[in-house]
């Protein structure tokens, strides 16, 4: 046996020898090459998935007075930034918001009671700096499927936050009258007809939810149910002032420079990744979110907790 395993390593040998040199190094190039760019993409995606970037924004409407800051998230997925989320409860109240809004997926679907006293913890913990608005998104909904025993939006609501699905509430901010919506479902017929939509609850709650004078902000977890895809925002007839969105994780895998490489709703390299957009009758600020969720993860895609600066437009 001894003499067989010599055999063989020999025979290995004697190949590895034969190959010239100009192989050799070509072989080696690129395995250094490879081990290389490998190294670059788990840093990056741990960089990604440990820290957060605050982006900032600033609009202006003619319905304010006076200004007002907003504090944005979304799409924690039981993401952890220091102990028991010091760092991002830290990075919140630096913003000195007067409002802060969570707009959906601050669990994920799958769970645990630990993994989801993350998400409700921390939105007890904010509302110690502001006042909390919360919105629903499409992990809150199946969870609630899946676990019919357990209500996410009353455990949101133990925790001082005031929970909105397809309800809003009238709120006054440094003078200004301002009201607060949310809605998970889509603002326009998706799958059925314009008379059928007109009939639904949606409906019904978007009409009465623009029904106003005052600064009209509606939290709505998926940019795609506000508009369609290649188009802005399908019912222009919706008075809205500024739709907040999460949903698509910035696009999870962006290429620098280029930006998100595809998104199920719009397809390869979307428009609507994350930013600031025009949609005709209304602004429409997408979050990057401040988790991943399921088995994918970020790249060139740091978490992202958003200040909401909203002037008075004279």
């Amino acid at each position: 046996m001894k003499a067989k395993r010599h055999k063989q390593y020999r025979t290995i040998k004697e190949r590895i020898e034969a190959v010239p040199e100009a192989t050799k190094r070509r072989w080696l190039a690129w395995m250094l090459a490879i081990l290389m760019i490998a190294v670059l993409i788990t840093t990056e995606a741990l960089r990604c998935a440990k820290s957060f970037t605050v982006t900032h924004y600033e609009v202006s409407y003619a319905a304010l007075d006076s200004k007002v800051r907003i504090a944005m998230l979304s799409d924690l997925h039981g993401s952890e930034f220091g102990k028991c989320n010091e760092r991002l409860i830290d990075a919140v109240a630096q913003i000195e918001p007067d409002v802060i809004l969570c707009v959906g997926d601050m669990i994920s679907q799958n769970d645990t009671r630990e993994k989801l006293n993350i998400g409700i913890n921390l939105i007890k913990e904010l509302t110690q700096i502001a006042p909390v608005y919360v919105s629903m998104g499409n992990h809150e909904q199946t969870y609630d499927i899946d676990h019919p025993s357990t209500d996410i939006g009353r455990l949101y609501a133990e925790t001082g936050a005031v929970v909105l699905d397809e309800e809003y509430a009238d709120i006054t901010v440094n003078g200004n009258d301002i009201r607060i919506g949310g809605i998970l479902d889509h603002t326009w017929n998706f799958e059925m007809s314009h008379e059928r939509f007109a009939a639904s609850e949606e409906y019904a709650f978007l009409s009465d939810f623009c029904d106003t004078d005052s600064l009209k902000i509606l939290m709505c977890h998926r940019p795609s149910c506000y508009f369609t895809q290649g188009e802005g925002a399908v019912y222009e007839d919706w008075d809205i002032d500024l739709v907040l969105a999460g949903h698509t994780h910035g696009g999870l895998l962006r290429l620098p420079g280029i930006g998100s490489i595809y998104l199920p709703a719009e397809g390869f390299f979307p428009k609507y990744d994350k930013g600031l957009f025009d949609m005709g009758n209304a602004d429409m600020i997408i979050g990057g979110g401040l988790g991943h969720g399921g088995i994918l993860f970020r790249l060139f895609n740091q978490c992202e907790l958003l200040s909401i600066e909203i002037g008075a437009r004279e």
